[in-house]
C-alpha cells in the first residue's frame, strides 16, 4: 500500500501541480510560467501554435492544464479514501 500511495503522491505532485497548476493554470490566468523547466516560449510550441488557430490552441492547450490539475485533485482524494478504509479495515481486524 505504500508503494500506491508514492506513486500516487508522485502523480500528483508532477502532473498535478507541476505541469498542471504551475504550468498551464498560472499562464492560463496571466501569471508567469513557475515551472523548473523554462521553455513553454520556445520555437516549437510557436510552430505548433502557427498549424491552426492560435487562440483556440492555446485555450485548449490551457485547458487541458487544468483538467489534469482536477483528476490529480481527484486522484489524490481517492487515494486518501482508499488509504483511509485500508487503515481502519485493518485495526479492526486487529481488535
Amino acid at each position: 500500500m505504500s508503494s500506491l500511495v508514492f506513486v500516487n503522491g508522485f502523480i500528483f505532485v508532477w502532473f498535478g501541480l507541476v505541469d498542471g497548476i504551475f504550468d498551464h493554470v498560472f499562464k492560463a490566468i496571466g501569471l508567469e510560467n513557475m515551472t523548473l523547466l523554462p521553455g513553454g516560449e520556445a520555437d516549437m510550441v510557436e510552430t505548433y501554435y502557427s498549424l491552426g488557430s492560435q487562440g483556440a490552441n492555446a485555450a485548449f492547450y490551457e485547458g487541458t492544464g487544468l483538467i489534469q490539475a482536477l483528476a490529480s485533485l481527484a486522484m489524490l482524494y481517492l487515494t486518501y479514501r482508499f488509504v483511509q478504509q485500508q487503515w481502519r479495515s485493518a485495526h479492526a481486524l486487529a481488535l
